[in-house]
């Protein structure tokens, strides 16, 4: 991830304000969700959860998520 355009990353991990996502050159940054995307957020399912697909700005660390891109399964308790 060297440009400044968004990108696409899976989340690895999930630590309370911090996520981890492996962007698409194999590499496994810190992140965290941008203001925006924060003030958006309706519910905790909004969030990023292990195993999202995530649009990524600003890819030096911490990068940024901009966005859950949708999701095509859910375990909901």
């Amino acid at each position: 991830m060297t440009t400044s355009e968004a990108v696409t990353a899976r989340v690895i991990a999930v630590h309370k304000e911090t996520s981890i996502v492996r962007g698409p050159d194999g590499v496994d940054r810190p992140a965290i969700v941008s203001g925006r995307f924060r003030f958006d957020a309706l519910a905790p399912s909004d969030y990023p959860a292990v195993g999202d697909r995530v649009s990524v700005a600003h890819p030096q660390e911490p990068a940024v998520i901009t966005a859950v891109l949708p999701r095509r399964s859910a375990f909901v308790r």
